[in-house]
Parts: C-alpha cells; structure tokens; sequence
C-alpha cells in the first residue's frame, strides 16, 4: 500500500515538474534561512561562555543618582574589589581591570598607535580562562611595570623576536585630579617590561584589548581611588563560591557601601550584580563588543517565518 502510493506520488510530482521544482526551491531557501538566523542566534548567545567558571561570574554594576552623579555604569571604585574577598565569604575571587580604549604602544624606535589595553590584577586571569602562553599566571601580572601580550601583538611589537623580558612604552590618557579637585585627563608615559604572552581572544569574548598591565602599576603611579567615591574607573568581575546566591552577595553589596560610601545626597546609590552570560546582550560597557537582542530576536523570527512559509505552500 505504500508502495502504491508513493509511486502516485512520483507521478504526481513528474507531471507537474514546475510546481515540484519551486517547492522544494523553496523548501531549500526556507531551511537555509532557517540555518543561517539559528545559527547566528547560537553564535551571538554563546560570547563569554567559553570560560570555565561562566556561570559563576558576575559583574558589579553601579547605580547612583545624586546631584553629581547619575546613571547605572560597570565602572566602580577601585577599594570595592579589595574589600569584597575579605568582607563577603561568598566571594572566592574579585578581578579588577582598568580598560584604555587608545594608547600608543613604542617597541624599540617604533610608534603604534590607537592599541587597546587593560591594567588587570592577578585574579583576572583566574576568574577568566584566558590561556596563557608564556609566562607564570600566578606572578605575571603581579609586579609593577609588568605587561602581558596577546599573541598577535607580540609578533607585531617584536617581530621574529622572543619578547620575553623586552621592554616597550606605553603613552596612555590618565584622569587626575586638578588644584580645583575636577578631573582633567593627562597623558603619561611608562616603561613596561613584557613577563608573558596570551593567546588571541575568542572572536566571542566580550573583553578583547592587545595588551594587559599589572593592576599594581596604577597603583605604583598613585592613578587609583582610595575612597568609595561614586567615579570609579574600574571594573570588578566576581567569581563567586559554587554555592553562593547572587542576590545574598548584592544585599551584602549594599550593605558594605553604606558603610564606607561618603556621606553624599544619593537619591540612588545601589550596586547590583549581572551575571557575565547577559552581559554581551544587556550591558552598557563602554570598553566591551554588545549584541543586538532585538535584532538578533528578530533574525530568528524572519527566518522561521520563511521556513513556515516555504513548508505550507
């Protein structure tokens, strides 16, 4: 019987050769769309989900409204990620990072300029799963005046050359306070000697720069905050315990900054903590790549519709 009918079918789809040919054209172009938007979808909700402990990381966001200050930023004062491993049993790690978006690299004679970098505390490269390739990760980024490659950018500095040991400039734009007490940015100019070499970053990582300093060299040039001021630079990444619940972390958070923040008029003054899978999608760092959820959703739709489409006629 299904034999019969299946030839019935054949014949069915021989007589009628033009109407065979653009179904199943358009059942191919349905499917290929259907691919192509899933498979980008899958692409754009897979960033920073390649590290380890991804679903234990969170970032420290800032809201904050007083007559000075306004918004909700990732920046956050530089004591907060000192105070947290100590103060919050939750917290088994906190990595801290500076990130300039231009500064203008001199390897030996040469200038490069517009290069992205972050200044990182040695915990950065144990929240994140950054392979390194050369170098110690527990002292890379531990002393002064130390910095990191990534692979592209120590053959483009050195070319040919181990730069284990090598020593290159950095000119970067630095906020300090002026005789008013008003921030007004500078340029300063360091001597960093290279103590490692990183593997490129994932095309889907949020965090991509060509080189990273040691947290401890801002620290060494008197370049971070020691208050709770609401201005923070920096930004705090907190790999939490296996157990631990983000919402008891943010209200421990809270409590903390009510202790230490300055005594100011905040109408808003609150942190609260977003996990590192959202972050690409719903962020609003400045430093960092973000995907368009809207859009992407949208892809998603269009490409479903066409195969809906395609199969019903």
């Amino acid at each position: 019987m299904r034999t019969h009918y299946l030839k019935m079918m054949l014949r069915m789809l021989v007589k009628q050769k033009l109407y065979t040919i653009l179904s199943i054209l358009s059942l191919a172009i349905g499917l290929a769309f259907c691919f192509i938007g899933f498979g980008h979808a899958n692409y754009e909700f897979s960033y920073d989900r390649f590290h380890k402990h991804a679903d234990r990381i969170y970032s420290i966001n800032h809201k904050v409204d007083s007559k000075d200050h306004w918004g909700s930023r990732h920046g956050v004062p530089a004591l907060v990620a000192r105070s947290l491993v100590h103060e919050i049993p939750e917290v088994e790690k906190a990595a801290t990072f500076r990130a300039f978006r231009f500064v203008t690299v001199m390897p030996d004679s040469k200038k490069i300029e517009s290069q992205k970098m972050f200044c990182a505390n040695p915990e950065f490269l144990q929240v994140f799963s950054f392979p390194l390739l050369k170098g110690d990760i527990e002292n890379v980024l531990t002393e002064p005046f130390s910095v990191l490659l990534t692979k592209k950018s120590a053959s483009a500095f050195f070319p040919g050359q181990d730069p284990m040991g090598q020593f290159l400039k950095i000119r970067m734009p630095v906020l300090e306070r002026a005789e008013n007490g008003r921030p007004k940015q500078t340029k300063r100019q360091v001597s960093l000697q290279v103590r490692g070499v990183l593997e490129d970053f994932p095309e889907n990582s949020q965090f991509k720069c060509d080189l990273i300093a040691s947290y401890s060299t801002l620290e060494n040039l008197e370049l971070t905050g020691t208050t709770w001021e609401p201005n923070g630079q920096d930004n705090c990444y907190l790999l939490l315990n296996k157990n631990a619940q983000a919402i008891v972390v943010e209200q421990k958070l809270n409590k903390l900054s009510k202790k230490n923040f300055p005594k100011v008029d905040f109408k808003v003054n609150r942190f609260f903590l977003q996990p590192l899978s959202k972050i690409y999608m719903h962020g609003n760092s400045w430093f960092a790549e973000r995907g368009e959820f809207k859009l992407v959703v949208t892809f998603m739709l269009v490409a479903l519709a066409i195969l809906i489409a395609a199969v019903t006629n």
